[in-house]
């Protein structure tokens, strides 16, 4: 009975383990990365510093932003395999809402501004 016991808590102790470092790893291949590309005028990085925090970098920019850079926290979320959701507000109030498919290399880029305006585009991604 005691043999049992024992082994019985080996094995739930050991799937616990491995479900939690499962979890932990599931944005291993979205975090870590800088994500470049271009909507509307605008070439940008996106780097995914960490699973609540990423950093936004005008590469060139029109109305005099080009090198506007910011550190937002963010909230990621898995989709699905290769497909990742990652959200912010910025400062001046604007929300942010981007959806990137690792899968095809494309990113939807989803933003409203403070004055209610609402963006949604499409654009193809590089990994950095």
């Amino acid at each position: 009975m005691k043999k049992s016991i024992f082994t019985f808590a080996l094995i739930f102790i050991a799937t616990i383990t491995f479900a939690q470092k499962k979890h932990k790893n599931n944005r291993l291949d979205f975090v870590g990365k800088t994500y470049e590309y271009t909507i509307e005028e605008t070439h940008l990085n996106l780097t995914i510093i960490s699973n609540t925090e990423a950093k936004w970098l005008y590469v060139s920019s029109p109305n005099n932003e080009t090198g506007k850079t910011e550190t937002e926290k963010a909230t990621i979320t898995k989709i699905a395999k290769g497909v990742y959701q990652i959200t912010w507000t910025e400062k001046d109030g604007s929300n942010v809402i981007d959806i990137f498919n690792l899968n095809t290399n494309e990113v939807f880029v989803n933003f409203t501004l403070p004055d209610a305006k609402m963006y949604n585009l499409k654009a193809n991604f590089k990994i950095k």
